[in-house]
C-alpha cells in the first residue's frame, strides 16, 4: 500500500536500522521497482516509444507535418566519476537515488514524461538557464534562476521537470516559461516533496502517500535567498 520514502525510512529507523542504512534500503527498493517496471516494457510515461512531429517545407512552399516514431532508448549507465564531475560543475549535491539510477540503470532515457535526460543534457540546460535568466536586467521582473534547480526532463509543451538540489528533501518542480508574469516562481508547480517519491510514483503509482501535483497558487513555490 501507499507508503512514501519518508514514511518508509522512518519505519525502518523505528525498527532499529541506522539512518544511513535506512536511506540505502529505501534506495534499493526504488531501484528494484524501476528495474521491474522497465522489464515489463514501460520505459517512459509515453510507453516504449517516443513520438514527435516534424515539419518539412516542400518545393512549392507548403508545409507537411509528419509524425515520427522512434523506440525509447535507455542510455548506457555512467560512472561515479562522471556524477562527481557533474556535481562539481553545477556545484550541487545529487540525491543518492539519482546517483544509483544513473550508475546502475542508465544515463537517462527512462522515467516520467519523455524520460530523464542524460547527465550531459542536465549540465547543459542548467548552465543555459543561469545564462538566460541571470543575464536579464528588468527591475519589474525577478528573473534570477534559483541556484541548484536542475533540469530533469519534460512532458512536452514547455512543461519541464526540475530537481531542487538546495532543498534537503530534493523536491521536484514543474516549470513552464509561459506561465509567469513578474516572478519565475509563478510558473512553477510543486510535483513532489521528494525526488524519491516522484520516481517511486512513476515506478509504482500508489507508492507515495503525499498528493502529487498539489493545487497551485501564485507564490506557493519559494527558494532561499541567494
Amino acid at each position: 500500500g501507499p507508503a512514501g520514502s519518508h514514511a518508509l525510512r522512518k519505519r525502518l529507523i523505528t525498527l532499529g536500522l541506522p539512518e544511513a542504512e535506512a536511506i540505502e534500503a529505501v534506495c534499493e527498493v526504488l531501484v528494484t521497482l524501476v528495474k521491474l517496471r522497465l522489464s515489463r516494457g514501460y520505459v517512459t510515461d509515453m510507453g516504449d516509444i517516443v513520438k514527435y512531429f516534424s515539419e518539412t517545407q516542400t518545393v512549392d512552399g507548403t508545409w507537411i507535418t509528419r509524425k515520427v516514431i522512434i523506440p525509447a532508448h535507455i542510455q548506457k549507465p555512467i560512472t561515479d566519476a562522471d556524477l562527481g564531475d557533474a556535481e562539481s560543475r553545477m556545484q550541487v549535491h545529487l540525491p543518492r537515488l539519482f546517483r544509483r539510477l544513473y550508475a546502475e540503470v542508465g544515463n537517462g532515457g527512462f522515467g516520467p514524461g519523455y524520460g530523464l535526460v542524460t547527465l550531459a543534457k542536465i549540465i547543459e540546460e542548467y548552465q543555459q538557464q543561469l545564462s538566460i535568466y541571470n543575464a536579464c536586467d528588468e527591475d519589474a521582473i525577478e528573473l534570477s534562476w534559483p541556484e541548484g534547480l536542475i533540469y530533469l526532463g519534460t512532458e512536452g509543451c514547455t512543461y519541464n521537470f526540475f530537481l531542487d538540489c538546495r532543498d534537503p528533501r530534493y523536491r521536484v518542480i514543474m516549470f513552464s516559461d509561459s506561465h509567469y508574469q513578474e516572478r519565475l516562481e509563478e510558473g512553477m508547480l510543486l510535483l513532489s516533496a521528494t525526488f524519491d517519491d516522484w520516481i517511486g510514483h512513476w515506478a509504482m503509482p500508489d507508492w507515495a502517500s503525499e498528493c502529487f501535483a498539489t493545487a497551485h497558487a501564485v507564490g506557493d513555490v519559494s527558494f532561499p535567498a541567494q
